[in-house]
């Protein structure tokens, strides 16, 4: 359950920072680790597939967005619970 969530990458494509948010969100740390171990992997996959003059050299890092709107889902379910 990884979903990448947004893409920024360089202006000359050399280097992308690719956001990932994992349900449920425990061991994400590792998850992380793993995903760059194989950088080199994906980057190469993804050359194979762009018609670009560069490949980018991918980052992955940890996107803490759907864990911030799902602890605010779960109190607005408190509000709307207690009226």
């Amino acid at each position: 359950n990884v979903t990448i969530s947004r893409v920024e990458a360089s202006g000359n494509m050399a280097f992308a920072k690719v956001f990932v948010s994992v349900f449920p969100p425990e061991g994400h740390d590792d998850l992380i680790k793993s995903l760059n171990k194989a950088s080199g992997f994906f980057s190469k996959q993804l050359g194979q597939v762009l018609s670009t003059r560069n490949t980018p050299q991918l980052l992955f890092k940890y996107d803490s967005g759907f864990d911030h709107s799902d602890e605010i889902e779960t109190l607005l379910k408190e509000v709307v619970a207690q009226n």
